[in-house]
């Protein structure tokens, strides 16, 4: 692909093939020789390790953490401290370090780079790991967290520096000869660190037996779509429960367990499962939690890492993990989304989405306060009771649902101006994590538009 895209690119130029494939050929040797340096660099620099004694760095980082004015000069401030600096790049044979056991899903090069770094710096007892951030990304919020909790299993110190476009010097130094200074003291006291390996990153699995003796706790995306999902994955033998939307209760319990640079939606859906299970109604020892997995290339598709280590910190080891998505590290082999569910559900919301918009636009306009969302609740209850037993009985259920919404009396001499309310995922549905906007919205003379979830779930 790389090859026919420079060809069709340089082609346009009036270039003749036969000089474009030069050229490729040439350039491809040179970076392969280019990479072969480095790797026989780094290698001469851990045979000197290994005869004259000390540590060196691994410095692992995006791409553009390599340019000087962006990592602040970090390497030359370790040199100076005595101690030398590789990049993944430099470490022989990177590619051949197993990752199996790294909690992440890793689809994305650079993470991936850095898991395999963080695997071989474990494993040789001359190395310790720094990583470089910048401006709270909430995939490197997950990423450093897996890298020390790989570190630590083998008694590594790991250090992580987040730089900004901020260039004081001082607390920067403070922090690296600190970390260096410590690794020093430890290495004096126990020689050095055991090459530790790691254990089974998830230990507790949903097997097919918990199907029918677990209850399975599931946090909030919207309203519908999760009382939908739970109510069809009830249909289908799993005990599946909606846990009550989050309050700022709730909100406060998710930011204690999570990264600080982490966004705020798995905040709330983390602290609305703890804040349950903390509830004192289930038995823990028969509880699981199900979690959302959007995509595999989003930080939402690493919410099981945030969780395991929620749940570790908070004494839950015991409570396996089931979520939605592909299951790559085998961690619910006895829960599966089929098709049905899948069909259903594209019905749910399809039916949910229109009731919300009829709802949406006679609720400012009501002449009962309450009547609108009863209206709506009670609807949603019959569609779903209906499609449940066929998608025939649903549409019908929904078309009565209409002719309810039609004949709804209401007050509209004084139409209202729209608003259109789009964000985040699940801050665009979840009507607590946005604040209740809707509610103060529409008690301030605004009608709320919020565009249809089957939309994001077409794209």
């Amino acid at each position: 692909m790389k090859k026919k895209q420079i060809f069709d690119y340089f082609r346009t130029w009036d270039c003749g093939r036969s000089s474009i494939f030069r050229a490729f050929c040439r350039a491809e040797k040179a970076y392969a020789d280019f990479r072969e340096e480095l790797r026989r660099e780094g290698g001469n620099l851990l045979e000197s390790l290994e005869s004259m004694g000390g540590f060196g760095i691994v410095l692992a980082g995006r791409p553009y953490h390599y340019d000087p004015y962006l990592n602040h000069r970090v390497g030359d401030i370790f040199r100076k401290a005595g101690v030398p600096v590789l990049t993944p790049y430099h470490i022989p044979d990177l590619e051949k370090q197993t990752i199996k056991q790294s909690r992440t899903d890793n689809h994305i090069a650079y993470h991936y780079k850095m898991i395999e770094a963080a695997y071989y710096v474990l494993k040789n007892p001359r190395l310790e790991m720094v990583q470089i951030v910048s401006f709270g990304c909430g995939h490197d919020s997950i990423l450093s967290d897996e890298l020390n909790r790989i570190l630590k299993s083998g008694g590594k110190s790991f250090l992580c520096l987040k730089l900004d476009e901020g260039n004081n010097q001082g607390p920067l130094n403070l922090r690296i000869k600190s970390f260096v200074e410590t690794v020093r003291k430890k290495r004096e006291r126990s020689v050095f660190p055991s090459a530790g390996f790691q254990e089974d990153p998830f230990p507790v699995r949903f097997r097919r037996r918990d199907r029918k003796e677990k209850v399975i706790l599931a946090p909030n995306m919207s309203e519908a779509f999760t009382y939908a999902a739970s109510r069809v994955l009830r249909k289908q033998g799993y005990r599946f429960v909606q846990v009550p939307m989050g309050d700022e209760a709730a909100f406060k319990l998710g930011k204690q367990l999570v990264h600080n640079d982490i966004c705020f939606p798995a905040q709330v859906n983390l602290g609305e499962i703890v804040k349950e299970l903390e509830s004192g109604k289930y038995d823990l020892n028969n509880t699981a939690v199900a979690l959302s997995k959007n995509c595999d290339y989003c930080r939402s598709g690493q919410y099981q890492v945030l969780a395991r280590k929620a749940l570790d910190e908070r004494g839950y080891s015991h409570i396996p993990l089931v979520t939605t998505g592909k299951d790559w590290k085998k961690i619910h082999s006895g829960f599966r989304l089929n098709t049905d569910f899948y069909y259903k559900m594209l019905w749910a919301m399809t039916f949910s989405d229109f009731l919300e918009h009829m709802r949406r636009r006679v609720r400012p306009y009501e002449k009962e306060k309450g009547a609108a969302d009863r209206l709506y609740h009670f609807q949603l209850e019959e569609i779903l009771t209906g499609l449940l037993r066929s998608p025939r009985r649903g549409v019908k259920a929904f078309e009565r649902a209409v002719e309810h919404f039609n004949r709804f009396s209401v007050e509209r001499d004084r139409p209202r101006p729209r608003v259109c309310i789009i964000g985040e995922i699940l801050m665009e549905y979840h009507p607590t994590a946005k604040r209740d906007l809707e509610q103060y919205l529409e008690e301030n003379g605004l009608e709320v538009f919020v565009p249809s979830l089957v939309d994001f779930f077409r794209r």
